[in-house]
């Protein structure tokens, strides 16, 4: 029988899955130059649960925003925000257990 519990995590409140539950690992992005805080990371099982973490929803907040896509990278996915502008940009690396991510999908030119 799976269940879950709720647990906060550097101040995000998070589904944590037990038994055979897909999940969805998150951890934010940090450039290499950037310093001076830990990376958030966390699981959770549904995208609408990775688009509610406070790190990644700041995103969409933004007003040049225009749409989160996904980009396939090895063994694990990149989420990506889109800018109305043009630009782009990482937002967090997902390791993903099959749970459809339901994204458009963004790849280099």
């Amino acid at each position: 029988m799976n269940s879950t519990s709720a647990s906060v995590i550097n101040g995000e409140t998070v589904s944590q899955a037990k038994g055979d539950v897909p999940m969805i690992q998150v951890r934010l992005h940090r450039p290499a130059f950037f310093s001076g805080s830990t990376r958030e990371q966390t699981n959770v099982e549904t995208l609408d649960q990775v688009l509610q973490l406070e790190w990644i929803k700041r995103w969409a907040e933004e007003p040049n925003f225009d749409h989160f896509a996904q980009s396939p990278l090895g063994d694990q996915t990149l989420l990506m925000a889109m800018m109305r502008d043009g630009r782009h940009w990482v937002v967090a690396y997902l390791t993903i257990e099959a749970v459809p991510l339901n994204l458009p999908i963004w790849r280099p030119r």
